[in-house]
């Protein structure tokens, strides 16, 4: 019995969105490749993204969950005990609570449409 093929490493459009991402790549990529083999620094340097990427992936999604569980919390517990004199909290609160919800909202997206294409492609 065959190994099953390895996962295909697809691009996260929420990286892109996110500093920490956009510096693996700047990192991992260099700025001139070897001029006698362009394929092979290519394919390195891809290697070398992908590991990188993928493992601060992991990292950062665990993260995002928990920091959205905290934010809801904490909006949760402001609205209960405010009186007028928290609105610029509960407000500020919300904004962290929505960003990290879309980013939620385009991972699973992102997740949807990959799905689709191989339900596709199987038939």
């Amino acid at each position: 019995m065959q190994p099953p093929p390895p996962k295909l490493f697809r691009y996260e459009a929420v990286w892109s969105g996110k500093q920490e991402g956009r510096d693996i790549i700047e990192s991992v990529w260099p700025a001139h490749g070897e001029q006698n083999n362009p394929v092979g620094c290519f394919k390195a340097s891809l290697e070398r993204c992908r590991e990188k990427l993928q493992r601060w992936a992991k990292s950062n999604a665990r993260d995002t969950k928990k920091k959205l569980r905290t934010n809801l919390q904490k909006l949760r517990s402001l609205q209960e005990s405010n009186q007028g004199d928290l609105n610029g909290r509960i407000t500020d609160a919300q904004k962290q609570v929505n960003e990290l919800l879309e980013e939620e909202e385009l991972n699973c997206s992102q997740l949807q449409n990959q799905l689709a294409l191989k339900k596709r492609y199987r038939n």
